[in-house]
Parts: structure tokens; sequence; C-alpha cells
């Protein structure tokens, strides 16, 4: 049964609860209490105490549905981890056998056991990502790229310590560095205190090194001292089909060709910089570079 709360009681809750009170005086010249709601509605004290009651079970609903919502995402991922552990193939298994190393050796065992998916990452370019909570509601999610199997475990191991690095900063540091692209000075800082364990090179916030210093975004493999250094880690590792620039012009001509009934040239220009601009962290730089290109076609034209 529920209590009954005196008229003292209902008033002390409510003044808590950021309702106001006036008295005034009616017709009848009888001093009489006005309550104010939060939102700016007024009534007599019964009313305000119904809206006390409506603001508190919308309160409690909402805050067990936020508590159902983590326990059940909790669950999930658990269920998928033992799911992995149980039935996965064997090198979803070994990858959690190696976060539990690494979660030792270098995290001070604070990072949630991950959800670790041989999966393409988000972007088409990247070996692996992570992320706190997924659409499925799956936490602490790390997705490695497939095709990185014929790279070596080695590989795809250092791939996963990168990603524990992503997750050290928002399970730990709670900070995502969002405006770093994930790549700021918290994540590279981390990288470094785990490059003198590992004998690797110091890297910094930069795409090419400001200071000479090799790129955080690649860390751990472009912390190497020599290419060599790292062949010899890794094994022999098949190196990434690149496209150079003499290459790049005609694939671009072309597409520009394909549409120029539709689109005019600056405008096709326009958008083919747009989409180079989006897989560099330095625009500027990518501007100065065209302008090289520019001014060589400029002198061979001459």
């Amino acid at each position: 049964m529920a209590k009954r709360h005196t008229k003292e009681e209902k008033t002390a809750l409510l003044l808590a609860a950021g309702f106001t009170v006036q008295v005034v005086c009616e017709g009848n010249n009888n001093p009489a209490q006005r309550w104010t709601t939060p939102d700016g509605r007024t009534g007599a004290i019964e009313f305000a105490w119904r809206e006390l009651r409506t603001l508190q079970n919308v309160s409690r609903e909402t805050r067990d549905a936020d508590v159902s919502r983590e326990t059940s995402g909790r669950e999930f991922h658990t269920a998928l981890v033992t799911q992995i552990r149980k039935a996965g193939d064997k090198l979803p298994n070994l990858l959690l056998e190696t976060f539990h190393t690494y979660n030792v050796a270098y995290f001070d065992e604070r990072l949630d056991v991950p959800c670790v998916l041989i999966t393409n990452p988000a972007s088409p370019r990247a070996l692996g990502d992570y992320t706190s909570r997924d659409e499925h509601g799956i936490e602490s999610r790390i997705r490695i790229r497939p095709s990185l199997t014929k790279m070596g475990l080695r590989y795809i191991e250092h791939v996963l310590l990168h990603e524990m690095v992503h997750a050290w900063c928002h399970e730990v540091e709670q900070s995502e560095e969002r405006s770093y692209k994930g790549h700021g000075p918290v994540f590279t800082a981390k990288c470094n205190e785990i490059s003198k364990h590992l004998g690797l090179d110091l890297v910094e916030v930069s795409v090419k090194g400001r200071h000479g210093k090799p790129d955080s975004a690649r860390w751990p493999m472009s912390a190497f001292p020599t290419e060599e250094a790292a062949v010899k880690y890794y094994g022999n590792v098949p190196k990434q089909k690149t496209t150079s620039a003499k290459e790049l012009g005609p694939k671009l001509s072309k597409a520009i060709e394909s549409h120029k009934h539709t689109i005019d040239l600056d405008d096709a220009l326009q958008a083919v910089f747009a989409a180079l601009a989006e897989r560099t962290d330095d625009p500027a730089e990518l501007v100065q570079a065209i302008e090289r290109q520019l001014s060589e076609l400029e002198e061979t034209s001459a």
C-alpha cells in the first residue's frame, strides 16, 4: 500500500524538486497556496503533487530503461565473446589470448574484454577499428580486416594493439580525440609509453612527422627504426600496392572525361580535390603538392 504523505511532507518534497509556492489572498480574503511547476504552470498543492509524481514516474521509467539497455548490451557482448571462444575459428581465439597478454603487460589490466571480429572496418583504408558500442549493442568491439591474414600473426597482433590504445583512450582516459580522428596527444602518449617497452621509435601527432618522427596514426608499424627491422619482426610482409603520380594522372583524366557532358571542368576539379582532401589530415599540404604538379606540367608544356 502506497504511503500517504502529510501536507507538510508534500510541501518539503515539492520544494526539494524545484517547485515554488506563493501565498495569495482569494476573493474571500482567505490565504491560499499557489504552486508553480519547474516549467511554469500553476495550481493548488494537489495539482503540484500530481505533477511531481508524474515527473518521478517518468524519471524512474527512463532510468530503468537505461539500466535495462546497458544490462542487455553487456549480456549480448558476453554471449558473443563466449560463442567466439566456444565455436570461433583459431585466429579470433588467438587474438583474445593476445589481448589478455597485452592488457596485463601494457594496460594494467584496466581494459574490458573486447569482442574481436575478423571483418572489414568501416573505412576501406583502415586495417582495423574500435568502437565503445556499435549499432547492434556490441560493446568494446574491435574489427580487423580479414585480408591481413596474409601479413602474418605478428602483424595482426600489432593491429590489435593499436586498437587497444583506442580502447584505453575511451575507457580509461575518457578522451576519444575526435578532432584528431582518434590519433591525438593522448593516443600518441600511450603509444610512446608502450614503444619504450617494445624498443620502437617514438611517434608524434603528424601526417609525416613535423619533428622527424613517424606518424602515430600508423603505430606500431610506423615505429620500427628501419624497414629491415620491420621485415625481421613481421616476416616477409607483402607491400601494399600504391599508385604513382604518373599513373594517377591518366586515371583522373579518364574519370573527369566520363562526366564532361554533365559538369564543367571547374566543378570536376573541385570534386577531385574534395575527394583527395578527405584522404589526408593536411589539406594545405595537398594543395601545395597539386601546385607543384601544375608547375611541373606548365614547364614541360612550355
